[in-house]
């Protein structure tokens, strides 16, 4: 990131947030709604969900493969109840 010149650092803050801001609405809805069961604050769950595919696109990318993406995916909407 600290690689990266100051628009692109600016423009990546910027689409996690809305990111960020999406999924805490959607995780709200859900837990409101019945669908979706996790303790503690959408904002800490929406950051957990985000960090956790952000770094499994990572490893997949390293092992040449979704397996570990896949993994962790089915693992992430487990915790969530689904």
């Amino acid at each position: 990131f600290e690689t990266l010149p100051k628009a692109m650092q600016t423009a990546l803050e910027s689409f996690f947030a809305l990111n960020e801001r999406w999924l805490v609405s959607v995780l709200e809805e859900g837990r409101n709604g019945g669908i979706l069961h996790f303790e503690g604050l959408p904002s800490e769950a929406a950051q957990y969900i985000i960090g956790s595919l952000e770094g499994s696109m990572m490893m997949a990318r390293s092992h040449g493969g979704m397996a570990r993406f896949d993994a962790a995916t089915r693992r992430l909407l487990a915790d969530f109840g689904i």
